[in-house]
């Protein structure tokens, strides 16, 4: 087993381990940090978090709201397609594969990677170069590489390492991380 996979492993045990308090604690400050960090930007890319994720559902709602809101679904060759979300509640279905909500393709509309002007990056886990670890298909990294937009890496602070990541030169620094 490799140390990036026994890494993975350690980080989903590790996330699965947060009482809902402190997953709670973490959505609160998220959203008010980000609301007063992103404020004048256009469009934000943001994710469905997943079950254990930071919970991004309020912020997202809220992005929703003022029709700021960019989410991917995955497409063809493991890509990330955009798409403006203006009515969260009608414009998103659950994809039982990924275990997150995606847009529904026919109800938003297609938004061009360079039309977005910041990235919400998730991951498994973040050091202090601001790299990232994530599920280790590569989506993030492939999609990140031809952007020209501030990326920050979302997440709880129990999931900052110490050590340095072991990167590939495929991965891509993010601009920075911020850690609730």
């Amino acid at each position: 087993m490799s140390h990036k996979h026994k890494l993975r492993r350690a980080l989903i045990e590790k996330r699965s381990l947060l009482p809902l308090s402190r997953r709670e604690k973490a959505r609160k400050a998220l959203f008010i940090k980000l609301q007063k960090h992103l404020e004048g930007i256009s469009l934000v890319l943001s994710f469905a978090s997943k079950e254990k994720e930071i919970d991004l559902w309020p912020f997202n709602v809220f992005l929703a709201a003022q029709k700021r809101l960019v989410l991917t679904k995955v497409g063809p060759k493991k890509s990330l397609l955009c798409y403006q979300v203006v009515d969260i509640e009608r414009h998103l279905a659950f994809n039982s594969r990924w275990q997150i909500k995606e847009p529904i393709v026919e109800r938003c509309s297609s938004i061009l990677p360079s039309q977005i002007e910041c990235v919400l990056v998730p991951a498994l886990g973040f050091d202090q170069n601001h790299h990232r670890i994530g599920y280790g298909v590569g989506y993030y990294d492939r999609f990140l590489k031809d952007l020209d937009c501030p990326t920050y890496g979302i997440g709880f602070k129990e999931q900052l390492l110490l050590d340095p990541i072991p990167i590939e030169a495929h991965d891509i620094p993010l601009k920075a991380v911020f850690l609730f």
